[in-house]
Parts: structure tokens; sequence; C-alpha cells
């Protein structure tokens, strides 16, 4: 998933968490009702089909809630209905490499070419130290651009796994392994790899095994299961309406962000953690899992292991969200005061029209007892969609004044020298080709992302930004030898 998107989302709920007191009021009748009141209010603001819902206090489930339909006019959303759920798959795969780990499979530290001896970068002296660690902690120098480079909607190939190591041959690590946090989503398809490699069986089987089972999740699993009434429908806007989408992610994106849930489900896994940490001792890889890296002792929020941690004198809270083409997710727990909630929505953001996070983070707001943030798209977005939007027409609008003035043979007749050819022939070609580059390839790489994954998250943008790349392009091209052959007849 684009890292914007997880990072937008992941400030909302820390700056949240920090500006709470150190009471916080409990999920009373009256708070779940506000809340409830809020989901319903900005659903229909929003146009956001359907909503699960699962509140914790007290390490107790007091609220599990279905909100709208799976897909427009379709089902009724429940507890039990299954949605991607994105990058919320991240803690879930960490919960999987633990528990090998509690199982003396695999340890933390354990380099990973001692497991795959086949895995290098361009930098080999770099990624030999990468360590599993690093790679659940995102601190193996792996890039976010890297990690954002295959979202193409190609059908699922059963060797599409192995792509991981071709790719990760021809990259240079950005950081050395350890040195600095930077979140790619490369670190958990190595996971994946690894997983499969270590347990010799694929990576669904082995969540089966190792988290579904022993969490007594029913309705979870690695990979996309068969349509049905308790299938939600992701939703991606077009134009401002939602309109619905399967996405059925790669083998590759699986561990990334590929699993599918349940906020029942989700909501038990957060319970098991919140009670592990209420027993008298602890076991120390559990607390491995939201402690701070030695780095970073005295942070206020960091990213543990598979999870983002903001920390207060009064309380931990841990958290991940999530993004899929169609789907926005958020999971959290205290493991200090016992609280947790699960947000499962079948809508994704629209740049400078929706902020489907505002639904995420208002539920967060009500629970800390702080205002409520806006849902309301800032003007500098706005503006810049509006820009995005009608560039093919200034383009359109430019050809139309060009064949307007040929018609009228308006053109004054171009003389051969360099002063001509410079300014009048090539600098518009030029400058026509650098705009459709900039729009194909600058604009997506500028936000960490590839030209597809733009148009994968945000089908109208990508449509927009890709028709007015083909016609800058092409015009650069077609005005080009229009002048030319006006000049050889004049």
């Amino acid at each position: 998933m684009p890292f914007f998107k997880v990072l937008v989302l992941a400030c909302a709920v820390v700056f949240g968490i920090q500006a709470a007191g150190a009471e916080r009021p409990k999920l009373d009748a009256d708070r779940i009702a506000k809340i409830d009141q809020l989901i319903e209010d900005r659903m229909a603001a929003m146009e956001i089909p359907g909503v699960a819902l699962a509140l914790i206090e007290d390490g107790e489930i007091v609220h599990l809630r279905g909100f709208g339909a799976t897909t427009i006019e379709g089902p009724a959303v429940t507890e039990d209905t299954r949605f991607l759920i994105g990058s919320v798959s991240k803690p879930l795969i960490s919960l999987t490499i633990l528990d090998m780990v509690a199982d003396g499979v695999v340890g933390l530290d354990d380099p990973v070419v001692q497991h795959i001896p086949s895995f290098q970068t361009r930098n080999a002296t770099r990624s030999d130290t990468m360590t599993v660690r690093h790679l659940l902690s995102h601190r193996s120098g792996f890039s976010i651009l890297f990690g954002n480079r295959n979202h193409a909607p190609d059908a699922p190939g059963a060797d599409s796994m192995d792509t991981i190591l071709d790719d990760a041959r021809r990259v240079h690590l950005k950081w050395m392994p350890g040195e600095q946090f930077e979140y790619s989503n490369a670190n958990y398809q190595l996971l994946g790899y690894l997983i499969e490699v270590l347990e010799d069986a694929p990576l669904d089987e082995v969540v089966a095994r190792r988290l579904a089972a022993k969490y007594g999740l029913k309705n979870t699993q690695a990979g996309l299961s068969p349509q049905s009434d308790a299938s939600s429908i992701g939703h991606r806007y077009w134009f401002g309406r939602p309109s619905a989408y399967r996405w059925d992610p790669d083998r590759l994106h699986w561990a990334q962000g590929g699993i599918e849930s349940t906020a029942s489900d989700l909501a038990s896994v957060l319970i098991t953690l919140i009670d592990r940490f209420d027993q008298p001792n602890v076991a120390p890889l559990w607390v491995e899992m939201i402690s701070p890296p030695l780095s970073e002792e005295d942070a206020y929020g960091y990213y543990s292991l598979g999870w983002f941690v903001t920390q207060t004198p009064e309380r931990r809270v841990a958290y991940h969200s999530g993004l899929n083409p169609g789907y926005e997710a958020l999971v959290g727990f205290s493991p200090d005061d016992g609280f947790g909630f699960v947000i499962l929505a079948n809508a994704a953001s629209s740049f400078g029209v929706r902020n489907i996070g505002s639904l995420h983070y208002g539920v967060v707001d009500l629970i800390l007892d702080r205002p409520v943030q806006s849902m309301e798209i800032s003007p500098a977005l706005r503006v810049a969609r509006i820009g995005a939007m009608v560039f093919p027409f200034l383009i359109l609008i430019w050809i139309a004044a060009f064949v307007w003035k040929l018609r009228r043979q308006a053109f004054s007749p171009l003389s051969w020298n360099v002063t001509t050819i410079g300014w009048r022939l090539l600098a518009p070609s030029i400058l026509l080709g650098v705009l459709a580059y900039a729009l194909f390839v600058i604009v997506p790489t500028a936000n960490n992302a590839s030209f597809i994954s733009v148009y994968v998250f945000q089908p109208d943008l990508g449509l927009t930004l890709g028709l007015g790349a083909a016609l800058a392009g092409l015009w650069s091209l077609v005005r080009f030898g229009l002048r030319v052959t006006l000049a050889n007849q004049s």
C-alpha cells in the first residue's frame, strides 16, 4: 500500500493519543452510542457502504456491530463479515513469526541469508547483515518506493512469491540494516517468503495453522475467499461516487496486506494480547513485540515488531492501520488500560474528496475523550485534485486552438534559423514531453508509488494523470510534425 496513506492515518492516531488526558472514561452505553452515531453520520456523508466495529473494555468485548451493507444495496454487514484488512495483516504476520520464534524455528536476530542463502541485494555486504528483527520493524534498509513497486491487479501466480528475490537483487539498500526506520512493504513480502521456506508450506496454510487455529479465528485467512454474502466488496471512489471493486491480492502481497478477516476475529486477537499483558509475568517475547528499538528508548512513538506504538506516562497503545484498493482498517489495543478497537470499512479514501480515515480516528478520538477531528478535506488537497483533473482539458484546449489556427491558415511562416527551431519547434515539444514524464513518473514517485499503484488505489486520479500524460506525449510529437510540414510548405 502507498506509504503516505499509512503515514497520514498513523499520525492522526498518534496525535489523538498524545492529546488525551491521564483519565480515560469507560466505554459505557452513552459513549458507545456517540461512537455509533459518528460512524453512521460519516458513512452517510462520505457514502461508505459498510463498516464493522468492535470495542473492547477491560479485556472483554463490550460492543460488536456491523453498519451498512457489504456492497451498495447488498447484504447487511455483521461482526462476521469478511474484509480485506490491508497492512493490519502485518501485526498478524508478526504474531505468526513470533509463534515460530517461540517454537525455536527461527530467531529474531537470525540473518535472513542464514535461512535464504540466495537472498542478496546489489550491496550484499549490507543485505548479509539483515535480520528477521529488521524486517519486522521496518529497519532493513528497503525503501518505501521499493515496497510499493508492484500493485498491478494481475491474477495471483503460484510463483509470484519468488519475485521478491529477483527484485531484491536489482535494488540498492537505502540504509544499513538497523540504522533507520523506513516503512516498506518489501519487508513483509520477504517475511512471507521466509515463512514458506521455514515451514515448507504455502503461506495461507501456515497462517491457518499458526494464527487462525491458535487464536480461534473462524474467518481469517491469507488471500481472498470466494465471494459470498459473508464477504464485503471493496469500493473505490470514481469521481466522488463509490464504485465496487474486488481486488484479489497476489500471493506476494498476502503478508504485507492481503489477509482477510472480520471484526469479531480481530477482537479475539486483541483480547488474547491484552490477557497476555495482564499476567503477573509477561513472557519476554511479548514484551519485545511492543518495546522500542534500542536506538529509540526515549521516543514517544515508534514501530516495534509489527505494531506502531505510542507511549505516555499513563499508557501505551499499539495499533496499525491498513489500506487496500477499496478497503481501510484500523486496530489497536492498550496493554495497560485493557481497551481495544477494530474498525473496518469497505471503502478507501479518495484523494481530495473523501477521507475515510476520519471515521477511524474519529472513533479513537471518542474513546480517548478528546475533540473529534473534522472529516473535511484541506483546501490544498482540493486544489491539487482540481489541478490534476483539469490538466487533460488544458492539453485539449491547446490542441483545439492549434487546429483552429490551422484551419484558418493563421500560422506565420517559419524561417529555418536557430531561434525559430529552438523556440517555436523544439521548446514546446520538449515542454510537453517533460510534462508527460512528470505526470506518468515524477508525480507518482513523489508519493512513493508507481503509476499503476496510483491507478489501482485512486482510479479517477490515475485516469486523469494517465490521460494527461498520453495527450502531452502524443501532442508533443504530432505538433512538431505539423509545424515542420507547415514550415516546408511556406
